[in-house]
């Protein structure tokens, strides 16, 4: 399972993304998943801009990048409690319990 960032959301939204940005941000062709997290900082940085002509632009691309991932989007919760077991799994593999 792959995250995507908020570098690869960003990117998907330029008027000219960068050729791979795509792929990576294509639920279909690559299994990448987002967390709320990353979205809700989309979401800040456009508000932001306001009142810039490329916010009402930037906001239909990320309601349309949110419509695409509808069910790949984690929440904080789920996303903490995911790296919390693997990092049990890994001390244990290491032999080295957290303290």
């Amino acid at each position: 399972m792959i995250f995507v960032d908020i570098n690869v959301v960003s990117e998907t939204l330029k008027k000219d993304p960068r050729r791979g940005s795509h792929c990576l941000a294509d639920p279909i062709r690559c299994p990448t998943r987002a967390s709320n997290v990353t979205i809700a900082e989309i979401a800040f940085g456009i508000q932001k801009i306001r009142p810039d002509q490329r916010a009402e632009r930037l906001e239909q691309g990320l309601a349309d990048w949110r419509r695409r991932f509808a069910d790949r989007i984690f929440g904080l919760r789920w996303f903490m409690g995911k790296i919390w077991v693997l990092l049990l799994a890994r001390d244990a593999a290491c032999r080295h319990p957290m303290a």
